[in-house]
């Protein structure tokens, strides 16, 4: 092959790149004009999946907030409370063998108060033996039994399993307890 025939199919590749950059979003050559920004739409985790109702979101967020306020954390305990009239959540978070009791907003987005416990619960080791967090369980548990989750706690059965204890009310008003295994994350009874 010739240079200059070796040198225009090289132009020609790299024209057909820039074009094909330019129909694919990337940055048109100079002088162009620029296309506008395409639309995107994201989904979290704490998208409101088939028959979770608001109020798992609400505590799936409201452990996960907790859990990120401190270094390592991993939320193990949660109930709703009320303080000075408003409605938190609180919950229980162990941080590096420490445990931490933090309020968070009812809509599970800030953390409004923490507080160091001197005497850590046992469950702080245990929630290092887990591979489902406190909040996939939640979100797991309300799918499940459509209802709304008002307590997640941890908890060891009598064979040794440990479990997730999800505390829901049904539409109904029934109250229900699901207990999801913390290392598989399946259900491991309904009561």
């Amino acid at each position: 092959m010739r240079k200059g025939t070796r040198a225009s199919l090289l132009i020609v590749a790299a024209v057909a790149t820039v074009a094909t950059a330019c129909d694919r979003g990337g940055t048109p050559p100079a002088g162009q004009d620029q296309p506008p920004p395409p639309t995107v739409t994201t989904t979290t985790p704490e998208t409101r999946t088939r028959g979770q109702d608001d109020g798992a979101v609400e505590v799936a967020r409201a452990l996960r907030t907790a859990a990120g306020a401190l270094p390592n954390g991993r939320a193990f305990d949660l109930e709703q409370e009320t303080r000075n009239g408003e409605r938190v959540w609180e919950v229980k978070v162990a941080s590096e063998g420490r445990e931490f009791t933090l309020d968070v907003s009812a809509d599970g987005t800030q953390v409004v108060s923490r507080d160091e416990d001197n005497d850590p619960d046992d469950d702080v080791q245990k929630v290092a033996q887990t591979q489902v967090d406190a909040a996939t369980a939640a979100e797991s548990a309300a799918e499940r039994e459509r209802g709304r989750v008002t307590d997640v706690d941890l908890d060891t059965l009598g064979d040794g399993t440990l479990v997730w204890e999800v505390d829901l009310v049904r539409q109904d008003g029934a109250r229900i307890e699901v207990k999801i295994d913390a290392r598989t994350g399946d259900v491991t009874q309904n009561r």
